[in-house]
């Protein structure tokens, strides 16, 4: 056995050595292979309605935001510059947050004082992804941005940008 470890390939690397190397990279290529999804895009776009949440925010926000719904503004995503669609509708809601009360001496559910919380319902054409099936992985703007529920995001008009969370999503 002791003559199996003395030879060498071109006078520099163990046999030994170079077998161990191919295993590896065979193992990690099966691996990278097996636990890959195959993400297949669907053969269109089709129309999709969501609904962002967006909290906390003044008064000339929300009259900002209303401006944009009358003029069925594109809503941009602003990290990605990417559209998603325009804006239908809103709801505004007043804000109601934990705050401390003094008299209770305890944390109180309480109306924020000259805050809103608005619902900005928007449509848009989005690509169904799914695994090459029939299983349907989600929705996409572009090529990267996905819209689930719960996605937090940063959203742009001509006068505004805001902050907010998709809590709705209908086909």
């Amino acid at each position: 056995m002791k003559l199996f470890y003395e030879k060498k390939l071109f006078g520099k690397i163990n046999i030994v050595d170079i077998i161990i190397i191919l295993i590896v990279i065979a193992v990690v290529v099966f691996g990278v292979n097996y636990f890959k999804k195959d993400v297949v895009a669907s053969s269109g776009s089709e129309s999709i309605e969501y609904t962002i949440e967006i909290k906390n925010i003044s008064e000339a926000t929300v009259n900002a935001i209303e401006a944009a719904t009358n003029a069925q503004e594109q809503i941009i995503e602003a990290s990605k510059k990417i559209s998603l669609g325009n804006i239908k509708e809103i709801s505004i809601e007043e804000y109601y947050d934990y705050s401390f009360n003094e008299e209770a001496e305890d944390y109180t559910f309480q109306r924020v004082p000259d805050k809103f919380k608005v619902y900005l319902t928007a449509d848009g054409m989005a690509s169904k992804m799914g695994d090459g099936k029939k299983t349907v992985t989600g929705y996409f703007f572009g090529k990267n941005f996905e819209v689930k529920i719960g996605k937090s995001l940063t959203i742009t008009c001509s006068n505004f940008t805001a902050e907010g969370v998709i809590a709705k999503l209908n086909k």
